[in-house]
């Protein structure tokens, strides 16, 4: 997956959708509680992200709020 630098698009996701949880995008090898901007599963899918501002590897997450766990990744290139 990839993704303009500072555009906003969309990621279709599954999951619990827990209260609190969330859909995140996130340097490659971040720790589950730092990422860049988020979107709460209660708004439904498909979530709409901004990219970073930086090109390079990220991840989109989806994070379980509860203890800060990553349910699910992606690879996400980060392009000018």
């Amino acid at each position: 997956m990839s993704a303009k630098a500072g555009e906003y698009f969309q990621v279709a996701w599954q999951g619990p959708a827990y209260q609190s949880d969330y859909i995140t995008v996130a340097l490659s090898g971040d720790s589950p509680g730092r990422y860049d901007n988020y979107a709460y599963t209660h708004r439904g899918s498909p979530a709409r992200l901004k990219a970073p501002t930086k090109p390079g590897e990220y991840e989109v997450r989806y994070i379980m709020a509860r203890g800060t766990k990553i349910l699910a990744k992606r690879a996400l290139k980060v392009i000018k």
